[in-house]
């Protein structure tokens, strides 16, 4: 058996309000958005995945949802590069890049 690690990457510090009156995550503007804080948040997911082949993990898993606030993950072909890049020995595991919506066939290649 193969154990993996894998976080959703949620943004976090948009008000409570703004979610129930968008009625969920998905379609908030980026007003919400404060870049300084999405880099941040970017470098402690990235470490995190990090920390956990440190502590043995087998895998770290990835998975794309557009850029909203449940999954700040826009491209995961970019972050398994950085991954590569920075680890040494887990597996890096693609949950789904959804193929049916990239209209760039380059995309589809990554």
């Amino acid at each position: 058996m193969q154990i993996g690690y894998f976080v959703e990457q949620q943004y976090t510090g948009i008000p409570e309000e703004a979610v129930v009156e968008n009625g969920g995550f998905f379609g908030l503007p980026n007003r919400y958005f404060d870049p300084q804080r999405g880099s941040e948040l970017y470098a402690r997911y990235l470490e995190e995945y990090l920390e956990a082949e440190r502590q043995g993990f087998d895998a770290m898993a990835l998975n794309e949802h557009h850029a909203n606030p449940a999954c700040m993950s826009n491209c995961i072909a970019i972050e398994a590069a950085a991954l590569a890049a920075l680890s040494s020995r887990a597996k890096i595991v693609l949950l789904g890049a959804p193929l049916p919506i990239m209209k760039n066939p380059l995309r589809a290649a990554e």
